[in-house]
C-alpha cells in the first residue's frame, strides 16, 4: 500500500516537473542593432518587434527608438530586452 502511494506521488511530481519545463521563459534578451532602408542608414524612427502569431507566438511587443547613428536597443514595457521567439519587425 505504501509503495503504491509513493509510486503515485512520484508520477504526479514527475508530471508537474515536465509541465513546468515546457513553459516559455519570461527572461528578456538583449537586442540591439542598426537600421538600414534601401542601403541608407536611418537616422530616426521607431522599430517594433511584434510576436509572430502565424508561428504560434504570443506575448508583448518590444520597441526601440532609432538614434541619429541608426542604432536601436529594444525594450519590453520598461525593461531592456525582448523575449525569445519568432517576431515580425
Amino acid at each position: 500500500m505504501f509503495a503504491a502511494r509513493m509510486l503515485g506521488c512520484s508520477i504526479a511530481l514527475a508530471g508537474l516537473l515536465l509541465a513546468g519545463c515546457q513553459q516559455k521563459s519570461t527572461a528578456l534578451n538583449h537586442v540591439s542593432g542598426r537600421v538600414y532602408y534601401k542601403g541608407a542608414l536611418l537616422q530616426s524612427g521607431v522599430i517594433v518587434f511584434s510576436p509572430d502569431t502565424s508561428r504560434g507566438e504570443s506575448g508583448k511587443i518590444a520597441i526601440g527608438s532609432i538614434k541619429n547613428d541608426g542604432t536601436y536597443k529594444l525594450q519590453t514595457d520598461d525593461a531592456d530586452g525582448a523575449a525569445s521567439g519568432w517576431f515580425r519587425v
